[in-house]
């Protein structure tokens, strides 16, 4: 499963994501080639930005 689909099937449209695959960051420009191993560990983290 890629990057792409996991936060599709998740149902995470929010834009400012961060994705971390077995603590290595996954680049945004990746996530529609970048295949997750079974049994990895998947970070995905929502950024907020205000004041």
């Amino acid at each position: 499963m890629t990057i792409n689909r996991i936060l599709e099937v998740m149902n995470y449209t929010f834009r400012m994501l961060v994705v971390k695959v077995n603590d290595e960051l996954v680049k945004k420009e990746n996530y529609d080639k970048f295949i997750v191993p079974k049994n990895a560990d998947v970070k995905i983290i929502h950024l907020i930005s205000g004041g």
